[in-house]
């Protein structure tokens, strides 16, 4: 067995460690992870200031919040790029039902 000296070592760790932070990242550019989806949708015009669209649903309060897949987690669009009436400049998408949030399991009865 060949010993590598530790130089030779850290090298090659952080070489690794590189890649693996190119793919996670490219998951983000390419929608190389899963997106949520819905068996119901409603059209929903949105103008493209945050990219490609994933997936999104009106919240309780009017608000709309739109994946994002880099995140893993939905944000609220507070600069108002998505609207329920179409406009200049804004393509329909299709957005979903608002998803179910389950209760913690922490906070079960309180």
């Amino acid at each position: 067995m060949m010993l590598r000296p530790p130089a030779m070592k850290v090298g090659f760790l952080a070489l690794i460690a590189t890649l693996g932070a190119t793919t996670a990242l490219s998951a983000c550019a390419d929608g190389g992870a899963s997106i949520p989806s819905a068996d119901v949708s409603h059209t929903v015009y949105y103008d493209g200031y945050y990219g490609p669209f994933y997936g999104g649903y009106w919240g309780s309060a009017g608000d709309f919040r739109y994946f994002d897949l880099c995140a893993m987690r939905y944000r609220r669009d507070r600069l108002h790029h998505f609207r329920q009436d179409p406009a200049e400049g804004f393509k329909s998408v299709q957005a979903q039902e608002r998803p179910e949030h389950r209760q913690s399991p922490n906070r079960r009865g309180h």
